[in-house]
């Protein structure tokens, strides 16, 4: 049996968003510091992929992805 408490502490550390999800959508939600895995599910609730902050680096250098620039303050 796997304790209450562990349950609540995995709940806090995990996020589901659907497939259909930006990955831009991903990656705000790596800005809570508690958010350690994103479960994506399929539009019927099945779990298809799970992301982490490492895929989000990989995907958003990956050649080809052009980030946007940081605007410069005058």
């Amino acid at each position: 049996m796997i304790p209450a408490n562990l349950l609540d502490k995995a709940a806090r550390r995990l996020l589901v968003i659907d497939r259909s999800a930006r990955l831009i959508a991903a990656a705000q939600a790596f800005d809570h510091p508690e958010t350690r895995l994103i479960i994506v599910n399929d539009p019927e609730g099945i779990m298809v992929d799970v992301v982490s902050r490492t895929d989000i680096v990989t995907s958003a250098t990956a050649p080809g992805v052009h980030a946007p620039r940081p605007s410069r303050r005058r």
